[in-house]
């Protein structure tokens, strides 16, 4: 009873998008949340959200299966509610959409929200030790002007000191409501900025979704609580501890001897049971990766195949992959063809 008296609970938001891609994962990461939660009933895990966009805010095949707040996902084009060609930007649209909605307020009755992704995997409840003006998120390495000064300081400093600005990004990150409430604005906004500079759009690419978010907690005084452990992003042969870690983040490829691994792969299908990497070479990372992933897919029998959306007929089923060339769900579509 102490430990939970104890409990500072934040509600877990995953922003996810529209497609059988991020559906798959998502009911990955829905089965880890819940298996952790009822293993330790006492940590800060509270409620979970799914925060999905999909266009005019249509229902998808798992409205029924995960708790989800739809919102609408941007136009095409270069407006000021459009994507700009940048399918990111609906992170921080779908979180303003959110917090203008009832939801913010009833469904989501923590203080405090842990945002979350598609492709992450819970190893262990983060604890929150974020306040209301020190929220917690994770440095990544190539967040920093110093990642490559040439091309990055000249751009950072024209919205902000570089050597205070935090290498974090939206996510993963645990951060009080309110304060969360305050930045929407300027992060959308300097998306938009960002976006539309020639310069800053060249040199951030990929990530100019979380320099904005980094620019804008920076330029409103916030201090991030940096923590290199709140999540691992195993690559190639993978890494020989995961204990320190809370979250699985499995964003880049894994290659051990004739075995491989690419979320990639399976854009357009779902992913097969992974066979075992070669037990000399693959690292502990990896043994617990595969596991993980089979476990889930093993949970869901002969569910684990596209979800129908509402009013849809029969069918949905899986196709074969281009990793191995087999749909059926006891074999493995992770190994390399070569």
């Amino acid at each position: 009873k102490s430990q939970c008296a104890r409990r500072k609970p934040y509600h877990v938001v995953l922003t996810a998008a529209s497609g059988v891609y991020q559906e798959w994962q998502t009911r990955i990461a829905y089965y880890h949340y819940r298996k952790l939660k009822e293993r330790a009933p006492c940590s800060d895990l509270g409620g979970f959200t799914r925060l999905l966009s999909t266009p005019d805010g249509a229902p998808d095949g798992l409205m029924a299966q995960i708790p989800t707040v739809l919102t609408k996902q941007l136009a095409n084009g270069n407006c000021d509610t459009c994507d700009h060609g940048f399918v990111v930007m609906n992170r921080p649209w779908s979180l303003k959409q959110l917090a203008a909605s009832p939801d913010w307020s009833t469904r989501l009755a923590e203080d405090y929200l842990f945002i979350m992704e598609t492709d992450h995997l819970l190893l262990r409840a983060p604890p929150n030790t974020a306040t209301p003006a020190s929220p917690v998120a994770f440095g990544f390495y190539y967040m920093t002007y110093k990642y490559d000064p040439a091309k990055l300081k000249p751009v950072v400093e024209r919205w902000h000191d570089p050597d205070q600005v935090d290498p974090i990004g939206p996510s993963p990150l645990i951060i009080h409501k309110a304060q969360l409430a305050e930045l929407l604005d300027p992060f959308w906004s300097l998306c938009l900025q960002l976006k539309r500079d020639p310069q800053a759009n060249a040199a951030f690419g990929w990530v100019l979704e979380m320099w904005a978010w980094a620019l804008a907690a920076a330029r409103a005084g916030v201090k991030h609580q940096v923590h290199r452990t709140f999540q691992a992003e195993p690559g190639g042969v993978g890494i020989d501890e995961l204990s320190m870690y809370n979250i699985y983040h499995y964003t880049f490829d894994l290659d051990v001897a004739q075995w491989a691994w690419s979320k990639r792969r399976f854009m357009t299908s779902y992913p097969p049971r992974l066979t075992d990497p070669p037990d000399r070479r693959s690292r502990a990372s990896v043994r617990t990766f595969v596991s993980m992933i089979n476990e889930a897919i093993d949970s869901f029998g002969d569910g684990w195949r596209p979800a129908l959306k509402p009013g849809q007929g029969e069918g949905g089923s899986l196709r074969p992959s281009r990793a191995g060339g087999r749909g059926e769900r006891e074999t493995s579509a992770v190994v390399d063809e070569q």
